[in-house]
């Protein structure tokens, strides 16, 4: 039931606001994206945000659990969650189905989607992995959606070998290992993604929203390649998106903070000039995957559309920030997008296994609020990332300011199994930022004079 003020104001809306609005001949310059004048009160804080969840269901969280560089991780992510009835309760649940093959083939190789979802009996030896894997099977089974006849759990039964140079061509012998259940992970993932895409292209001209809001934590797997997996990354969920997005949206801008470089989106969409890609990474000698330089402008068409921002060892909140507010978001500006997709790795945080960026959680929170208060509609997708608890911390948080609530984080609820009580658990890491203020002032004065600002 509506609050009484706010149905009044929305009344008010409905039966006032819009028809003057639809009265006066306002130019395209005069005008937000959404259509409506700056003075509109639809751009007011009452007009809340409408924002969709996806990824939450046991099916997916358990799946998504599986896959071996990120075990557990979306559990912990999504048990957090749905722990603060607070904060769930305002997220609309998407009901997601799988992609089909067809959808996959819209950006993936169809060689590489037939091999990728071929039915499998795999042997695995690692006890946390199996662990996982009869955890997602006792519960498939007890929901009726376990598919007896391609998966045996008999050590005896005879097990498909693929052919060594087969895993090699199509990237899933290294860093991207076959496992049990992968075609139904690789099907959930894109399914996933691309239902946030159809939550945007509903709600984006609706008038009585100020901003729509997609999340999948699940995805975002920004280094697959047409016919390759990479850096962990099975499909390209953000490729597939992003042609999605393109039936509604003219221009799309992605915003890539993962720790490493959006190569595979990059590469995606390097001729376009309707697609931008921003990519804040680390760029050193040997780091993967090694591409990304400040002169990787994209080609042909799409010259000037890739913008690399390469940073050094140690990146802390105050540089995230003066990258966001003084590159990226003039830069966005000058593109004129009309729908953003921001990649929200968390794998620069300062308690991530990899230690190479000190950033914090309310840190990675102001950046996002920046890119937030440009009022586009946003698809919000997870990343990297390789301390369970950590990340589930950063994506609870960041959901309350996709929300735009100001929650008070303290102890975690009763009903986490944590190693901490706190929420906020982590105190300043001693690193030093190599990225002072004169190397970010040369980022800041290559890429403007590309720009013009």
């Amino acid at each position: 039931m509506e609050n009484s003020c706010v149905s009044d104001e929305l009344n008010k809306f409905r039966n006032e606001v819009i028809p003057e609005i639809l009265k006066q001949p306002h130019s395209v310059s005069s005008t937000n994206q959404m259509g409506f004048p700056p003075s509109s009160p639809l751009l007011n804080s009452q007009v809340q945000r409408k924002v969709s969840i996806a990824g939450y269901h046991w099916y997916e969280t358990e799946l998504t659990s599986l896959v071996p560089s990120n075990l557990g991780r979306s559990n912990s992510i999504y048990n957090m969650l749905k722990s603060y009835n607070e904060i769930f309760n305002k997220l609309e649940k998407l009901t997601i189905k799988k992609a089909t093959k067809l959808e996959l083939c819209k950006f993936h190789d169809e060689e590489f989607v037939n091999f990728l979802l071929k039915k499998r009996n795999i042997s695995i030896k690692d006890s946390s992995q199996l662990e996982a894997i009869k955890k997602y099977q006792l519960e498939a089974r007890s929901h009726g959606v376990f598919d007896e006849k391609n998966y045996h759990e008999d050590e005896n039964n005879d097990i498909i070998e693929d052919d060594e140079k087969e895993l090699f061509k199509f990237g899933l012998k290294f860093d991207c290992p076959l496992f049990p259940h992968m075609d139904e992970y690789i099907q959930l993932l894109a399914g996933s993604t691309l239902s946030s895409c159809r939550f945007l292209m509903k709600n984006h001209q609706n008038p009585l929203l100020k901003q729509p809001i997609a999340i999948n934590w699940n995805g975002g797997r920004h280094h697959g390649k047409r016919s390759k997996a990479a850096g962990f990354c099975y499909i390209n969920d953000i490729s597939l998106a992003i042609l999605e997005l393109r039936k509604t949206f003219s221009k799309i801008v992605y915003i890539d903070l993962d720790l490493h470089h959006g190569d595979g989106v990059e590469n995606s969409f390097s001729f376009s000039d309707k697609i931008m890609t921003l990519s804040v990474h680390r760029k050193d000698l040997g780091f993967f995957p090694g591409t990304g330089g400040i002169d990787n402008k994209g080609k042909g068409k799409g010259l000037k559309y890739s913008v690399n921002i390469p940073l050094k060892h140690g990146l802390s909140d105050r540089s995230l920030l003066r990258v966001i507010d003084e590159i990226i978001i003039p830069t966005i500006e000058k593109f004129k997008p009309d729908c953003m997709v921001i990649q929200c790795g968390g794998d620069g945080l300062s308690t991530d296994d990899f230690k190479e960026w000190n950033l914090s959680i309310k840190g990675y929170g102001e950046a996002i609020k920046s890119l937030l208060s440009l009022h586009h509609p946003v698809l919000m997708l997870g990343g990297g990332g390789y301390n369970n608890s950590q990340m589930a911390r950063l994506y609870t948080y960041l959901t309350t300011i996709a929300l735009d609530i100001d929650f008070k984080f303290d102890i975690l609820p009763d009903d986490l199994n944590d190693e901490d009580y706190e929420f906020w658990n982590v105190h300043e890491m001693n690193m030093i930022d190599e990225n002072n203020d004169n190397y970010i002032d040369e980022l800041k004065r290559i890429i403007g004079a590309r720009y013009g600002f």
